[in-house]
């Protein structure tokens, strides 16, 4: 069994529900789409946009349904915070897309993981963060721009962008051997992102927090999944390199008067979030 599939099992043991499964899909993954009509309602009367909760016709399911989506949990999660979601805050590129927080409550800024962390392969920063006055204070200079072919949510139709690939050592970052920035379990490129949207939108420059969350398997699952304990282990360890206070993650944050918080209550049970919303959906 690969990681995925443990990473898989361990969270569907995990979650409270186990009825009103999507029964388009044979993998067991996700809940009927109905799961998400009160996310829906909730996020349309407050003016929240989120493609997470549009039903994809070639995936055959809502994909805020599924028990290891990060967004379901975080609505689980930061609803009763009275938290906003999907906040979006402009970076210094022009003709750019905005970067979106997950939530955001009071002064702090969360972004949230789940199934994420299994995979060693993020999406790379486009060439377009070149432009970057703010990216260049990461002082990157050894790069290469390599062009990837991505596919429409969709469609599934493929488009070529030109992106950059460079070592983590550029960032400061000392992992064992040489890992480019965008193979970790820990999305470094949204990281870099966010930390550069903060920046761009704190004119006063009054301290702000970003705080992530990793919603995680319950303690007693991880233990039965060996390929599962040694994911977090692996994420801590690569956690540890990226913020050392040396790197360029640190410096950048440190200049802008961002304070990054990822600790031990980073690391959240899913046993620990109450699923309101399946009650609420199949009443």
């Amino acid at each position: 069994m690969d990681l995925k599939d443990e990473f898989d099992l361990a969270v569907y043991e995990s979650i409270p529900f186990h009825g009103h499964i999507n029964t388009k899909r044979n993998d067991n993954k996700y809940y009927d789409d109905a799961y998400a009509e009160p996310i829906k309602k909730y996020f349309k009367s407050n003016g929240v946009e989120s493609y997470e909760v549009n039903y994809s016709k070639r995936y055959k399911c809502t994909s805020i349904c599924a028990f290891a989506s990060s967004g379901r949990i975080c609505y689980l999660y930061f609803r009763p915070k009275n938290a906003k979601f999907e906040e979006s805050l402009s970076n210094d590129l022009s003709n750019s897309r905005p970067t979106k927080m997950d939530a955001v409550v009071k002064d702090t800024n969360y972004e949230c993981k789940c199934q994420e962390i299994v995979s060693k392969s993020h999406t790379p920063l486009s060439v377009k963060y070149l432009e970057s006055n703010l990216f260049k204070e990461f002082n990157v200079n050894n790069y290469n721009v390599k062009p990837v072919e991505e596919k429409g949510e969709e469609t599934g139709k493929p488009s070529i962008k030109q992106v950059l690939e460079f070592d983590v050592n550029e960032l400061n970052i000392k992992l064992k051997g040489k890992n480019n920035y965008s193979n970790l379990h820990f999305d470094l490129k949204q990281l870099i992102c966010h930390l550069i949207a903060i920046a761009n939108n704190n004119q006063s420059n009054s301290p702000k927090i970003l705080k992530y969350v990793f919603f995680t398997p319950n303690k007693e699952v991880v233990l039965k999944y060996k390929k599962v304990e040694k994911l977090y282990k692996e994420l801590k360890e690569e956690i540890n390199a990226i913020l050392n206070k040396d790197s360029s993650i640190s410096r950048f944050a440190e200049n802008h008067n961002i304070k990054i918080i990822i600790d031990d209550s980073s690391f959240v049970e899913i046993k620990d979030v109450e699923d309101f919303n399946y009650l609420e959906a199949f009443k």
